[in-house]
């Protein structure tokens, strides 16, 4: 499914979900939602910001087991979504993941070392939020330009 912000940029993502029967699928926008559309295009209300939207996958009731689910993104098409997810999780072990991530984490945090003794341990979650949210920012986006097909890194954030 692609999703378009205010004519800068087309975003495109991918979900598989494992662990659960899909029942039904579909799209709201504001306060109405139906199982029958499947193409969204958000308008704007009124006051000129967007309306509320965006997708819902029911599961019938009778799980036996967790729903997992891994989404890729990309600026370039669906198919290209769906290969970023699959080649950043590969399977659905969520515990392999979770490690994985938690191993990374270590690895570039291990530089950081905080004596908060004597002061308040908001200060130190303070402290590494926002560690985290500069290493987050900007992100690689390497063959995810839409204006250029290039093997050369790309970073940006999208932020202005």
């Amino acid at each position: 499914m692609g999703v378009t912000s205010s004519g800068s940029y087309k975003a495109f993502f991918c979900a598989d979900f494992t662990g659960g029967q899909i029942y039904d699928n579909g799209i709201f926008v504001n306060n109405r939602a139906s199982s029958d559309v499947k193409d969204l295009t958000i308008s704007r209300s009124i006051n000129g910001y967007p309306l509320p939207g965006g997708a819902f996958i029911r599961f019938n009731p009778n799980l036996s087991s967790p729903i997992l689910v891994r989404v890729g993104i990309s600026f370039i098409d669906e198919t290209r979504a769906c290969q970023n997810s699959e080649q950043e999780i590969p399977d659905f072990d969520f515990d392999g993941t979770k490690a994985a991530a938690e191993a990374k984490w270590r690895e570039k945090l291990k530089v950081v070392s905080v004596d908060d003794s004597g002061t308040n341990s908001s200060f130190s979650s303070i402290l590494y939020s926002g560690i985290y949210r500069t290493m987050i920012n900007p992100q690689d986006y390497t063959n995810e330009n839409q204006l250029w097909v290039s093997e050369e890194p790309y970073f940006d954030s999208f932020y202005w």
